[in-house]
């Protein structure tokens, strides 16, 4: 559009605020202009119009304070599926899963940064763990090369064969996206097999009348995040899914940021949707009250019909009080909810996934949740914006596809890191989920001791000596025997169950060892460990380490500490070290 046409479509739109900035702006700014607004047109569905109308109503809505579960009722799904982890039904569906895998695509969404966590890098490129120091980003890469590696060793796939990655960016985080990936040359995968599709900011809006706000002291519209729904309209937009399909691909799986535990139950998400012919299938975990995560409920309408949906996290406290138990978001006896969280884990049938984009478009529900200045309910303390989730999608639809869910264990699939120190000890201390870089950290070293002792029956752990302890902001943090297990030694919970049962005498470690099995090896007598030990190639007699200087970890003094380890709040000295 020329200066004309946008000037007259801002008049339409009443927009005379924006319309007497420009008539007092310089030639440039005007001109800047000019081409900022026909980006925003092109970015918003519909163009602007349309967004400013879908708005409008959203936000006459807010203001009236209208409730979309007025004349329904809430009963908890009790049809969810719950795969107990180690059972027959769970490898089961593990190994299902992983004979999908080869026609599966990965769909990271990654466009936020890391601020709410204390730093202004991107989350993808933190450090999951201080002992190895790998990025989420780099176990995320390294779990889809260990697929690859074990399926080339199963089949004989052709050499330009390769499971596509691909990453949403936003604005905030696509140059340092692209920079990472490219320092680190890809991570090892293909030419080609990393795409990315591009968020893009819209339109922000001071108020109820939907007057576009500006950049303070500048002739630019304010933008804001549209919300991480926008993966489902980028992937239609560019082509992706339909790309996929042609290229003889099934299933998706899409997943957040920084829950690199998730990989341990996709390979089963996949089977469950295999097995149920779910088209739509969402990962869901037991709850703890005012988790940051939505309730998966069942939303029974007066007309009689019933739907089991995502219920955002902060909708849950009084949706609950107001139509379930009269006291909101609270534990009931096991410590959890009675309703599921939602891990944003999504696992789709391509072919219907399209389907439903072609009909929308892209674009998934849309809401807006405005602070508002006063009483009147019509300016808001800041520029607001709609918003969309990537959970939605089963609200659109129209044509009996079939939506599940899988329910697993927590401890096995679900530690976010979200928050930064201060606020995670401050949660702790309610007993709350921390979600922080040390949390995310204790609970891969958890998780991977109870995977080899429980599940696979193969690690004894000898209690020699006081477990490394620290006092944190007065938070004690524990950690026990700490085990990295690399995608490359088991791609898959069925794997390393089968790969531990070969040895003959199994893993017997001291409490506050470090053990890292690493490549794809076979460990044919055992492990008998005290201190620190790599386990990178195949070893037929039994692996003694003894007295080994061990991993120290040591509280940080103020300013002290690279970004990862101040997340943290300690560091560790290395043997080599101390």
């Amino acid at each position: 559009m020329d200066s004309k046409t946008v000037l007259k479509l801002l008049q339409d739109l009443n927009q005379d605020h924006i319309i007497t900035r420009y008539n007092s702006s310089s030639p440039q700014e005007q001109k800047d202009f000019i081409t900022q607004f026909n980006k925003l047109d092109k970015v918003c569905r519909g163009g602007i119009r349309d967004y400013l109308q879908r708005a409008k109503v959203l936000l006459e809505d807010s203001k009236n304070k209208v409730n979309n579960f007025n004349d329904t009722t809430i009963e908890i799904p009790h049809d969810i599926p719950h795969i107990e982890i180690g059972t027959d039904e769970f490898f089961e569906l593990d190994q299902l899963g992983f004979n999908q895998i080869k026609d599966t695509v990965f769909v990271l969404v990654a466009g936020g940064l890391g601020e709410r966590l204390g730093y202004t890098g991107i989350k993808i490129g933190l450090q999951n763990d201080l002992i190895t120091l790998r990025t989420y980003i780099e176990v995320y890469t390294d779990y889809i090369k260990a697929y690859e590696d074990r399926i080339r060793k199963k089949e004989d796939m052709p050499p330009e064969w390769y499971i596509p990655f691909c990453i949403m960016t936003s604005g905030d985080t696509h140059e340092k996206t692209m920079a990472l990936l490219k320092s680190h040359s890809y991570y090892g995968m293909r030419p080609g097999q990393i795409s990315i599709v591009k968020q893009n900011k819209i339109p922000a809006i001071l108020d109820n009348d939907c007057h576009l706000a500006l950049e303070k002291d500048k002739l630019l519209i304010e933008t804001k995040p549209h919300g991480h729904g926008d993966i489902h309209y980028l992937l239609y937009q560019s082509g992706k899914a339909k790309q996929w399909i042609n290229d003889g691909k099934r299933y998706m799986v899409q997943f957040m940021d920084t829950n690199v535990l998730a990989f341990n139950c996709m390979p089963a998400s996949i089977g469950a949707s295999v097995k149920y012919d779910y088209d739509i299938n969402s990962i869901v975990v037991p709850r703890r009250p005012k988790d940051a995560i939505g309730a998966i409920c069942r939303i029974n309408r007066k007309d009689g019909s019933s739907v089991v949906q995502n219920v955002e996290y902060n909708l849950v406290d009084p949706l609950l009080r107001d139509k379930y138990n009269g006291k909101g978001d609270i534990a009931n006896e096991t410590g959890f909810c009675d309703f599921p969280g939602n891990l944003n884990v999504l696992v789709f049938k391509l072919r219907p996934y399209l389907n439903i984009l072609e009909e929308t478009k892209g674009l998934v529900p849309e809401f807006v949740n405005p602070k508002y200045a006063d009483e009147t309910r019509n300016k808001f303390k800041s520029p607001t914006r709609l918003e969309c989730l990537m959970q939605d999608v089963p609200k659109l639809i129209k044509h009996g596809e079939k939506v599940g869910y899988t329910y697993f264990d927590r401890w096995f699939c679900f530690s976010a890191c979200k928050n930064n120190l201060h606020d995670a000890l401050e949660k702790l201390r309610k007993n709350e989920t921390g979600e922080s870089a040390f949390t995310v950290e204790r609970d891969i070293f958890k998780t991977n001791e109870r995977l080899m002792k429980e599940i696979c029956g193969k690690l004894e752990v000898i209690e020699t000596e006081p477990e490394n302890e620290l006092v944190i902001g007065g938070y004690k943090v524990k950690f026990g025997p700490k085990i990295v297990i690399y995608p490359s030694f088991a791609p898959t919970i069925s794997e390393l169950k089968y790969k531990l049962s070969q040895m003959k005498k199994g893993i017997k470690m001291t409490n506050n060892s470090i053990l890292i099995l690493k490549n794809d090896i076979n460990i044919e007598e055992g492990i008998d460990l005290d201190g620190y030990l790599i386990v990178d190639k195949d070893q037929k007699d039994l692996v003694v380490c003894k007295n080994q200087k061990r991993i120290v970890y040591s509280l940080l003094k103020k300013g002290q500490g690279q970004i990862y380890e101040k997340l943290r709040g300690y560091t560790i000295l290395k043997p080599s070290e101390n």
